[in-house]
């Protein structure tokens, strides 16, 4: 008989359900917010903080007071970092920033924001409009 998933294993198995993008804000908001145990993981390169938080998330043989402690982190950091997503003006300030990137990109094509281009376009063409209809 299958055991039920525990709230981590739950919350790990939508993680790698979503896209790389979106992989990467979540990890890039985790690592803002905690400090994993006093490790180096703000030091790590993106994937590597993606695979530490992939691990955070599925280690087993774990206390259940672990389990819940890590389910209920992850669970508050996530809320506060999507919270003031779902409002008028975040969306107002996603689009400044991603038209600002792309204005720099056309004045200076190897600038950092160049490598949001596609992400700022695709955003803009397709995510974006249909929250102002």
């Amino acid at each position: 008989m299958n055991q039920p998933m525990t709230p981590l294993q739950t919350i790990s198995e939508w993680f790698e359900k979503q896209h790389a993008e979106i992989q990467g804000e979540i990890t890039a908001g985790m690592a803002a917010l905690l400090d994993f145990s006093d490790s180096d993981f703000i030091a790590l390169d993106s994937e590597e903080q993606r695979e530490f938080l992939r691990h955070w998330l599925s280690e087993v043989e774990l206390p259940a007071h672990a389990v819940v402690g890590r389910a209920l982190t992850f669970r508050a950091c996530f809320e506060y970092l999507a919270e003031s997503r779902f409002i008028e003006a975040w969306w107002k300030h996603s689009e400044e920033l991603l038209r600002e990137a792309l204005d720099e990109t056309k004045r200076n094509p190897s600038s950092d924001a160049a490598d949001w281009d596609p992400i700022a376009r695709t955003t803009l063409d397709d995510m974006l409009p249909p929250r102002s209809r």
